[in-house]
Parts: C-alpha cells; sequence; structure tokens
C-alpha cells in the first residue's frame, strides 16, 4: 500500500503525481485489469466511503493519479503479478537390448518438432549429444511443445522402432515440465521417466527375427498384428488376381 499526501504552493493549483514502483525480482506491476487501486480519503462518496480515483499505467512500472489539489491524500493499493516464467527441459534416449536392461550401442537418433498429427519433416532436425560410449542420447535444453523421436540406425542384428515416438512436455507450475506419450501405444516400447525436467525415454530393441522387447508388455502385438494384417492382405489380393487368370 502506497500512501501519500499532495501540497501545492498555491491552493487552487491541481496536478498528476506519477508513482514508479521498484518491484522484486520474479515480479511485476499486474495490468490488466489495472496497476493499482486509489482512493482520494478526503472525497467521500453517499456512502460515506472514500471515492476511487481514476489512474493510467506508465511505463513498466508506474502510473499516474491526475488532477489532485491541495490537501488530497490519497491511498493506493497495488497489485503485483508473478512474472511467469518458461522452463526448460531435456529429453534423453537410453537404448537397451529385448531384456530390458542391457544398453545398446550403434544407434542413432534425431528429434523433430511436430504436432499431434506427425513430425514436422520439414527442415533440418534436432540433434542429440551422444554419451556413454553411444548408449545414450541427449537433448539440448527444450520449451513445452510436441517432440519426436525418430530411430534412423538400429544396432547390427536389431530392428528400428517402427514408427517416431511422440513426447509431449508440458509446463506444470513456473519452473517444471511434465512429460507424456502422444500415443500410448508406444508404451509397449518405451519406457518413460521424468525427473527434474529430464525425460528419459528407455528404449527396448527388438532383435531381427528375435523376441519381443520386456518394457511394455503385450501392447507391442499391436505392431505385429497390423504388419501381419498388411501381409496378410498382399498375399491374399496376389492369390485372388493369380485364380482370376486362370478363369
Amino acid at each position: 500500500r502506497v500512501t501519500f499526501d499532495i501540497g501545492m504552493k498555491n491552493p487552487t493549483d491541481r496536478g498528476d503525481v506519477t508513482i514508479s514502483e521498484r518491484t522484486q525480482d520474479g515480479w511485476t506491476l499486474q495490468k490488466d485489469p489495472q496497476v493499482a487501486v486509489c482512493t482520494n480519503d478526503n472525497v467521500k462518496g453517499p456512502d460515506g466511503r472514500p471515492q476511487p480515483v481514476a489512474i493510467k499505467a506508465v511505463g513498466a512500472t508506474g502510473f499516474t493519479v491526475p488532477n489532485l489539489g491541495q490537501g488530497s491524500h490519497v491511498s493506493c493499493v497495488v497489485v503485483n503479478s508473478r512474472v511467469t516464467a518458461n522452463p526448460e527441459g531435456i529429453i534423453k534416449v537410453v537404448k537397451v537390448d529385448e531384456d530390458g536392461h542391457t544398453k545398446l550401442s550403434g544407434s542413432q537418433f534425431v528429434l523433430r518438432k511436430g504436432t499431434t498429427a506427425g513430425p514436422d519433416w520439414s527442415g533440418d532436425p534436432l540433434e542429440f549429444t551422444t554419451g556413454d560410449s553411444g548408449q545414450t542420447w541427449t537433448s539440448g535444453k527444450l520449451k513445452e511443445g510436441i517432440y519426436y523421436i525418430v530411430e534412423t540406425q538400429s544396432p547390427r542384428g536389431h530392428s528400428l522402432l517402427p514408427q517416431p515416438v511422440g513426447l509431449k512436455l508440458t509446463k506444470s507450475g513456473s519452473d517444471s515440465l511434465t512429460a507424456s506419450l502422444l500415443n500410448p501405444k508406444d508404451a509397449a516400447m518405451v519406457r518413460l521417466d521424468m525427473k527434474d525436467n529430464v525425460a528419459t525415454l528407455i528404449v527396448s530393441n527388438v532383435r531381427s527375427g528375435g523376441t519381443l522387447p520386456h518394457t511394455g508388455g503385450n501392447g507391442v502385438m499391436w505392431y505385429l498384428l497390423v504388419s501381419m494384417a498388411l501381409i496378410g492382405g498382399g498375399l491374399g489380393a496376389g492369390s485372388h488376381m493369380r485364380h482370376r487368370r486362370k478363369v
């Protein structure tokens, strides 16, 4: 609260008073709907209460109380609002064998921004930094949004991820992010851990012609059933065409 008295050399003069605030770190003057609520305690309304005084914002940290005269006693309640931060997070990828624990090297990943509809394939991808002798991939700092992890190379004898894995980073509070998989079925291949704004994706690999990963349970069958359905449909169409030629 700010309270001040107005004194004029000439009692009939009137003037404007501008007040500037030195805000603390992490706070700023509220701009909407107004920066402060002021009343002239010497001017009473029909209800006996001080009358409100119109004010206007000046610059980033100030406001003006206009047209005050001799003896005006003004009280202002200044409204501050907390500065909204833009937290940043990191995406980390770890590739493991189908046992869900043994780290693998030999993969290559890139990161692309996107929407719920899919990755944005235009422009250059965001690069990962490789660590732990090629067994982990770490992004730079990322703001909230949707990102896709794309595997461009798999270890020898293993298969690539069947499709890009979408991850959504969402602001939670002023300085933290949460992470979630866009497609719940990706949990069959990927385990997601979030701690201290670092989203770690543990990707279980599949050996070419080998066993299923242990990361997410039976959900991986969804990928295989789709593939089998497509292959079966192709074989059925081919057989039908051969029978038509024999007629």
